[in-house]
């Protein structure tokens, strides 16, 4: 029996760079059944879906901007998958990341996935951090676009703010389109993940996990919208041992 088609969808503005990085993560997938659906309203059509031929890659152009909300419903209404995942344009994504979170979904009889416990590669300080995001008291690292990086300590009284941090960042979300059908993405462009997945968990089955095999990377740079507050940094040489093949991700990494 052929393995559920999945949809791995991304929505993209002005960022013909990252897709091509992000190209390479998507076919090295080790999962055999998949396409990918760009949604791109970037004032020209990009250079990398120009000169992409695979069949597995279907991109939009818009020639007017929307919400990140919009373009996520957009991007699943067009896709033919039983399953949902998403990629951002900025994160890397190893071989075997479709995978992991496939064979969770398919062997639990989940509805919904995401990490709870990721590593994130900070440009500004060029370091390797990880956030375990249920590990909500204590010492936390502010990793945050025009904010110095400094250490906070977070309390019992920030339990609220900390389920929020467990319910969003999209960029490791997974669900069955079945999913989309009863919940939408609202018309935001901050925050719209975060939305949507508080509303999917009150419908169906869902499982928070960490990724402890370095699956994938979130990136922090110039142009993030979010922010982080891991709680551990990592020797120097782990950012090469744990991702070999993602140097062209970490500026400032020999």
């Amino acid at each position: 029996m052929s393995e559920p088609l999945v949809s791995i969808i991304t929505p993209t503005y002005g960022r013909d760079q990252f897709l091509r990085l992000l190209y390479s993560c998507v076919k090295s997938q080790d999962w055999p059944n998949f396409e990918w659906l760009i949604d791109d309203d970037s004032p020209d059509i990009s250079g990398f879906a120009k000169s992409c031929h695979d069949e597995r890659v279907k991109y939009h152009h818009h020639p007017s901007r929307r919400s990140v909300g919009t373009k996520r419903n957009d991007l699943i209404r067009r896709a033919s998958g039983e399953y949902v995942v998403h990629f951002d344009d900025d994160d890397y994504y190893a071989a075997g990341y479709l995978s992991h979170h496939l064979a969770l979904m398919m062997s639990r009889n989940l509805d919904c996935i995401k990490l709870t416990g990721f590593f994130i590669y900070d440009e500004v300080t060029s370091q390797l951090r990880y956030w375990d995001q249920t590990k909500t008291v204590g010492p936390h690292f502010v990793c945050k676009k025009g904010q110095p990086r400094r250490v906070v300590a977070f309390g019992s009284d920030d339990q609220q703010e900390s389920l929020k941090f467990q319910l969003g960042f999209g960029f490791s979300y997974g669900y069955r389109r079945s999913v989309w059908n009863s919940v939408k993405f609202p018309d935001l462009n901050f925050c719209e993940d975060l939305s949507f997945m508080r509303e999917a968990v009150k419908q169906h089955s869902f499982e928070f996990v960490r990724d402890t095999s370095a699956l994938c990377c979130h990136i922090i740079h110039a142009g993030n919208t979010s922010g982080c507050f891991p709680q551990y940094v990592l020797p120097d040489f782990m950012v090469n041992t744990l991702f070999p093949l993602a140097k062209p991700y970490f500026r400032g990494v020999s």
